[in-house]
């Protein structure tokens, strides 16, 4: 009852059904008892069936569907049969007859949402599974196969096995009593060449199968197959199977169909597609299907070996395990035959004790037991006896069996070998291979029942104790797992294996190795995805594509994924079982690995997404067309491995970021420059390409040297060779020896270890470049290098990755240590009063043009370090803004958003936000929002980090509190632009000490105030362990600006790569010209009457000089905005970018150290040079020719970082 009513609330007062309101309120009373009337129910499936073919929405008619399951099942469960007829009828006549509009429908969405990430395959099918079950109570079980669920389907192969699967996994639908049976039947029948054949027609009505050659039929049989197996692997059929075996009255049947459908997608050797993958996945879930469900299943079957039923079902068992044995044999896989080994000798001794046993399946349990690997010692006795036995029948007979049974391993061929049998592998490779008909002449139903009567015999009683993490069979004895299984019960039999684990396994080859393969006309949908999409997308062991989200199950990278050609995510749960089957080894190197190394990779999630919705490639095309049924994907073999270069390059390649500097695409630095690395080792060739934060493919670019002779030093640059030779270690963490290999010519190797990935040997060659030599791609910087270090550079300026290196002769776990600190990301200030090494950036920006230029140009080296950035100025809160322009320039993943000092000041925030969510297509930024004041904020960041860097302070340095703000503060190293802060600051200053007095402010007291303003101000400056001062006025001039005239270059390469930007800047110049024009026009005027009323004298006109002046400036702005058509930005904050850029120290000769001091005659704040060492310096140029040298440098330090080039 409680079921119906809630789908007709549902109805009602989520989607508006009148009709379902109405029965709501006209049968209360009826709905008050526990068990609902035949009236009632037949009354509310009439009301949801009008709602399953007329509902308004989709999400209605999903609703009425599941809400008439439930009506049906209520009536199994209290009424009759003729009641039960009669509302099936009902069902019958008024919905599923006319239900080919709704069908169409949820089929289209079910494809749609069945493979896409954090989506559940139980929601998606659950409107399928219910009208499924609405057919099988209304239509008859016997008339219902898998043609039948692919109609229902329109023809997507993947949907259909998701509805089996979480059919399977669902609780079984009242009055169906063998619905799990019947789902696993459809299953096998899904793999039978019957309903290939008739997609085929369905796809091409057309079709002329008479002219259509075997080998045809053959091939898209096996695309078909493969269809079907990733399909079980991604929706995890056989653990869905294994959770309804869990009912003992179903165990066997439901054991028996699944072995059906197993051998139909295994049971040849030109199924090595989906052979790999059913073997990998019955060898990793062994413990549970073998053991628990497998073991207990044959040994019955032995013991009814006299029965045709038994004996025949013994016979496939045996053969589809010899199957996945020949298949996990190719795949390099022994943990199978590992398993196996025991329970084969264990069944063959069971049937050798039956006196009655058939000579097929003592060959059978024979054949098994040989592709085992087990054909020795006492073993080999056995098998002798066996020998003998069946020869006492006939052995010519015996040698047919053997020719036709063909489920042979390398290890069987051997065995039988050693039995003085010689056996031949058939070869298949050239065309079709022989079917197996041994089956199909043994039943007659084929492929339709399995011997229900019989199977559905009692099975074993379920065990005692705790239930066992890997197995689930309850165990009063075993042990809890340790490091990161800790905590988890295992039986013996579970943990005793993993403890055996075969030496001889090191590692596994990757899933797929090769491309996506190209679909077939008859596949479409979810299953034309699922098989075309490519590697980089899939487990690396389990083949499945990865879209789970949840932590559990989220994609991972371990220390080893970019050893292989791309890099290989894994399935967390497949991992985990890998790891214990192997003995704790990675996957890949086959080297000792911790799990705990292995982080989640949300891009392989986001690649996906984009591979699913359409942003790559063909699939796209057809995915957003709404092709489902007889209308295919077009697919093609040169889109699924564009789809595959495309991902990967996602996913492996180095992404350019707008700025024009290169930037990991993966995780972080570290996996560039092991990408980087394998990509450089001279048996690998690089041939990949970059995709840029615009989408657009940008090829690698290499620098090619000319040689030079390693004794030649005529370039002062060059560095001589015994400087490189030694042990050092890089900030990649890599251990790198560097030694000459001969003894006559000056030949360098440099080797880079870092395991578990196996050593990276590159040689190291004399050039007429840089420092003079090259390493793989990369060039020696001797700008950087010293005698401790050495700065290597990878290609051409615009595709830059550093890679240092340090001299090391301490200790390895002194390098150690020194490897943590070096590969920890920092903010890397070169020269300068601001040089350091700095763990933590606080940046206070009032996010204007300027400052933005700068923050794009000190980008690359800001990633990975974390930011926390205090927004000020404008009367709302730009942090939302804030995170969208770090999102742009890819620095948001490790920052920290707060609102600082507001003001009246005009800000076209919806605009600006506009431009740059735009930008970024709608991207989710990971920054994270506090709603804390600013001071806060940044006492606790000062906190945090022991060497912090401040960009624009200070005005939050004023509210930190008394018993720390010193110590934090000393350490701090900061760079201030622009008096104007510290004017601003000191107007604060004196409110603050205004509010401390009680009594009215008079002028005398004003004036002290200001004095003690201007010493407070003083003080906080010179409380920083070193700060660069930089004003335009007094070094490159305050009307400098980078413009459309002084350096087009800039502008040229901001409109190709960044016109977010360059729109930016355009909406800004627009916005100064309104309200400084605005201002001018409408209060100069005024100003000047009221300043000649105020001063009577001659003074009057020095006032209104000083009006003058400031109006001129203003004009001069608006004159130089208009005359560089709004293209211009003043050179302020990217002033204080270039002095943090200047990596050779070309801005020294403009340094001072110097004090601040108040201006006497404005009161501004200002600075005097000063003799004595000081923490306080500042850029400061005297000349006019000094001047236009210090813009003409910091410009160029400015565009080389942006990678423009020229002025």
């Amino acid at each position: 009852m409680e079921s119906i009513v809630q789908a007709l609330q549902q109805c009602a007062s989520a989607h508006g059904n009148l009709s379902a309101q109405e029965v709501l309120q006209s049968w209360q009373t009826d709905m008050a008892v526990p068990e609902p009337s035949e009236d009632f129910v037949g009354t509310a499936v009439f009301t949801l069936a009008a709602g399953a073919l007329q509902g308004a929405s989709l999400e209605e008619r999903q609703v009425c569907v599941v809400g008439i399951e439930r009506c049906l099942a209520a009536a199994a469960a209290l009424f009759d049969a003729d009641a039960q007829r009669r509302l099936q009828q009902t069902v019958l006549e008024r919905t599923l007859r006319r239900f080919d509009e709704s069908g169409d429908a949820l089929a289209a969405k079910a494809s749609l949402e069945v493979l896409l990430p954090g989506q559940s395959a139980a929601t998606a099918t659950e409107p399928l599974r219910a009208v499924l079950a609405l057919l099988l109570r209304c239509v008859g079980t016997e008339r219902i196969t898998a043609k039948e669920l692919l109609e229902l389907v329109r023809g997507d192969v993947a949907v259909a096995v998701a509805v089996i699967a979480e059919g399977l996994a669902a609780p079984r639908p009242v009055g169906l009593p063998l619905w799990s049976l019947q789902l696993c039947r459809m299953l096998q029948q899904l793999t039978s060449p019957d309903v290939s054949t008739w997609l085929m027609q369905r796809a091409d009505p057309s079709m002329d199968f008479s002219a259509t050659p075997m080998a045809e039929f053959r091939a898209k049989q096996l695309v078909h197959c493969q269809v079907v197996a990733l399909a079980v692997v991604q929706f995890d059929v056989l653990g869905h199977a294994l959770l309804a075996a869990e009912q003992p009255a179903q165990r066997q049947p439901i054991l028996a169909a699944l072995i059906r459908a197993v051998h139909s997608l295994v049971g040849s050797r030109d199924l090595m597609g989906p052979g790999r993958l059913i073997s990998r996945c019955v060898a990793f879930d062994f413990m549970r299907l073998g053991f628990r469900f497998l073991a207990p299943f044959a040994r019955k079957l032995i013991d009814e070996v006299h029965a045709r039923e038994p004996a025949k079902t013994l016979r496939l068992t045996c053969r589809v395990l010899s199957w996945l044995l020949v298949h996990a044999e190719a795949d390099g896989n022994p943990f199978l035959a590992e398993s196996l080994r025991p329970l084969a000798v264990e069944w063959l001794m069971r049937a050798l004790g039956k006196s009655n046993a058939q000579g097929d399946c003592l060959l059978a349990l024979l054949a098994l037991t040989a592709n085992c690997n087990t054909i020795e010692g006492k073993v080999l006795d056995l098998a002798i006896e066996t020998l003998e036995k069946l020869m006492q029948s006939s052995v010519l007979k015996l040698e047919i069996d053997l020719r036709h049974w063909r489920a042979f391993t390398n290890s069987g061929v051997e065995g039988f070998s050693s039995l003085g049998l010689e056996i031949s592998i058939p070869d298949e490779s050239a065309g079709m291979s022989e079917p197996e008909n041994e089956i199909d002449s043994e039943d007659e139903a084929w492929p339709g029942t399995v011997g229900v009567d019989w199977h559905c015999e009692g099975a074993e009683p379920t065990g005692t104790g705790n239930p066992c993490c890997e197995c689930g069979q309850r165990a009063s004895e075993g042990c809890f797992g340790e490091g990161y299984f800790e905590g988890l019960w295992y039986c013996l039999r579970c943990w005793d294996s993993w403890q055996d684990a075969p030496p001889e396994m090191t590692a596994i080859s990757p899933w797929p190795l090769e491309s996506g393969k190209d679909g077939q006309a008859e596949q479409c949908g979810s299953g034309a995805l699922l098989l075309r999409a490519p590697g980089p997308l899939r487990c690396g062991i389990s083949g499945m594509l990865l879209t789970h989200t949840d932590p559990a199950n989220a994609p991972v990278h371990i220390p080893g994924s970019l050893s292989a050609s791309y890099a290989v995510a894994f399935h967390r749960r497949s991992l985990e079982r890998w790891h214990r089957r192997s003995g704790g080894r990675c996957p890949i190197t086959g080297q000792p690995l911790d799990l705990k190394d292995a982080v989640e990779c949300p891009a392989v999630t986001q690649a996906l997404l984009q591979f699913l919705t359409g942003d790559s490639g063909q699939a796209g095309s057809a995915w957003g067309t709404g092709a489902w049924g007889g209308t295919s994907f077009p697919e093609d073999e040169a889109a699924a491995k564009k789809d595959e270069k495309d991902v990967k390059a996602n996913l492996n390649e180095e992404a350019t970021d707008k700025s024009g500097a290169v930037v990991p695409a993966g995780k972080d630095a570290k996996d560039v420059t092991d990408n980087l690395l394998s990509a450089l080792a001279p048996s690998k060739a690089s041939t990949g390409a970059s995709i840029s934060r615009e989408g657009k493919i940008v090829g690698r670019r290499w620098v090619i040297a000319e040689e030079r002779p390693w004794n030649e030093i005529s370039d002062k640059s060059y560095i001589p060779a015994d400087q490189i030779i030694g042990r050092w270690v890089d900030s990649q963490g890599n251990f790198v020896h560097v030694l000459a290999t001969d003894a006559f010519e000056m030949r360098l190797l440099a080797s880079l270890s870092k395991p578990p990935r196996p050593d990276v040997h590159l040689s190291v060659r004399s050039i007429r470049m840089g420092g003079g030599w090259q390493c793989g791609h990369s060039i020696l910087d001797p700008s950087w290098s010293t005698d401790a270090q050495l700065h290597w550079v990878a290609g051409v300026s615009e595709n830059r990755v550093k890679m240092v290196r340090f001299r090391s002769s301490c200790s390895k776990r002194s390098q150690l240590r020194y490897v943590d600190r070096m590969t920890t990301p920092e903010f890397v200030v070169h020269s300068g009063p601001c040089a350091g090494a700095y763990g933590g950036v606080y940046l206070s920006t009032d996010l204007e043009p300027d400052d933005i230029i700068a923050l794009k140009a000190l980008a690359p080296r800001l990633r990975g370090v974390p930011l926390l950035v205090v927004v000020g100025e404008g009367p709302a809160d730009k942090c939302e803004l804030a995170a969208q322009v770090l999102l742009h320039y890819g620095l948001d993943k490790d920052a920290t958003m707060v609102q600082g000092r507001r003001s009246e000041e005009p800000y076209p925030l919806e605009e600006v936000l506009a431009l740059f969510a735009a930008s970024t297509s709608g991207a989710s930024h990971c920054a994270k929002l506090l709603t804390c004041t600013a001071e806060a904020a940044l006492e606790h960041f000062l906190t945090q980090h022991d060497a912090p860097f401040g960009l624009k302070p200070p005005h939050e340095l004023l509210g930190l509190a008394e018993e720390t703000g010193t110590a934090l503060r000393s350490k701090l190293v900061a760079a201030l632009y622009g008096s104007f802060n510290l004017v601003v600051l000191r107007k604060e200053l004196v409110q603050d000490l205004s509010a401390q007095l009680k009594e009215p402010v008079d002028q005398a007291d004003r004036t002290g105030l200001l004095s003690e303003a201007f010493a407070r101000e003083e003080a906080l400056l010179h409380s920083c362990k070193a700060l660069l001062w930089v004003e335009r006025s007094t070094s490159v001039g305050r009307d400098c600006t980078l413009d459309l005239e002084r350096c087009p270059a800039f502008f040229e390469a901001l409109m190709q790569e960044d016109q977010a930007l360059v729109n930016f800047i355009l909406l800004w110049s627009s916005s100064i010209l309104r309200s400084m024009s605005s201002e001018l026009f409408s209060n100069f005027g005024d100003a000047v009457g009221r300043t000649l009323e105020a001063e009577q004298d001659s003074s009057a006109f020095k006032a209104v000089h000083l009006l003058v002046d400031v109006a001129d400036k203003k004009l001069q702005i608006l004159k130089s905005i208009c005359k560089h058509s709004g293209q211009q930005v003043c050179h302020a904050d990217t002033l204080v970018a270039a002095a943090l850029l200047d990596d050779r120290g070309e801005l020294g000769a403009f340094t001072r150290c110097c004090r601040v001091v108040q201006d006497p005659r404005s009161g501004r704040p200002t600075w005097l040079l000063a003799e004595a060492p000081s923490s306080l310096a500042a850029l400061v140029a005297d000349s006019g020719a000094e001047r236009a040298e210090l813009a003409q440098k910091s410009l160029q330090l400015l565009f080389v970082a942006l990678g423009a080039t020229g002025i």
